[in-house]
């Protein structure tokens, strides 16, 4: 019997990554690395009303 333990996706995922890489797996967020004030500036020019939020323009 073969008693190996699969090594999991997110731990291949963890050796793929760099220091440019903003990874969200494995709850490992870097609050520094978030552009909040872009963020904020760009969700201001987005969500103006609920129309953004739609799959297709309604009528």
């Amino acid at each position: 019997m073969n008693n190996k333990i699969k090594r999991s996706y997110i731990r291949e995922i963890l050796d793929a990554t760099n220091a440019n890489t903003i990874s969200f797996t494995g709850g490992l967020l870097d609050k520094k690395m978030f552009p909040l004030k872009e963020l904020s500036l760009a969700s201001k020019k987005v969500f103006k009303n609920a129309d953004c939020l739609q799959f297709i323009q309604t009528t």
